[in-house]
């Protein structure tokens, strides 16, 4: 014997009686679709639905924050690495008596100073325009204070023709490059010879020292 299982079909079935079964089921199908229709699917569509929604939007909000934390990490990482860089390089171009190296620093630097105005941290250097700047000039100067180098070992052996080629060199890339008395004297670019702060007039000092005679 087989137990009659209790459905919404035994239930409507049992209420409007069992006289004309075709028609109470068409009669249930429609009820069925009614209540679908006036309460399941408005509830789907205005609170399942949207919560749905929310729950997603909420979990997209969330690990767009972690992602945008983490990059903001990194970036931060990149700069302050950028920043040590910088400040480890800076005391190299001031004493490197080399040209090319001289000149690979200072280039360095100015890529890592525009890499840190793009990411917007140039306010880690209170100086950071000075810099930069002061990082053309030593590229404008490269090859006039390596003649200047030039000009303090002939110096030292007492040559003082050769002496007096390399300082109007110096002085011709200078002008060469463009270089103002200002630009030039703010290196603060000191002599291995006699210690003193090359400037074109001290340059020119050299000159009338080494023997040179202006022509009038």
């Amino acid at each position: 014997m087989r137990l009659h299982k209790i459905s919404d079909w035994n239930i409507w079935y049992g209420m409007f009686g069992k006289s004309d079964y075709a028609n109470q089921m068409s009669n249930f199908t429609a009820f069925r679709g009614i209540i679908y229709l006036s309460i399941v699917l408005p509830f789907q569509l205005f609170v399942v639905l949207p919560f749905k929604i929310f729950l997603l939007l909420a979990d997209y909000v969330s690990r767009d924050i972690k992602l945008k934390k983490i990059e903001e990490i990194k970036e931060s990482n990149r700069s302050a690495n950028m920043y040590n860089e910088i400040i480890s390089l800076v005391p190299k171009v001031e004493v490197q008596p080399n040209k090319s190296l001289r000149k690979k620093y200072a280039n360095k630097i100015i890529a890592l100073l525009n890499a840190l105005e793009n990411m917007g941290r140039s306010y880690l250097f209170s100086n950071f325009e000075e810099l930069r700047w002061k990082m053309k000039i030593v590229l404008k100067t490269a090859d006039a204070l390596d003649y200047l180098d030039k000009a303090d070992k002939q110096n030292f052996f007492n040559k003082k023709k050769i002496e007096i080629n390399y300082l109007f060199e110096a002085l011709y890339s200078l002008k060469k490059e463009k270089v103002t008395i200002k630009e030039f004297n703010s290196l603060q670019a000191k002599s291995e010879i006699t210690g003193q702060t090359w400037t074109v007039d001290y340059i020119k000092r050299r000159l009338l020292s080494a023997g040179y005679t202006p022509t009038k």
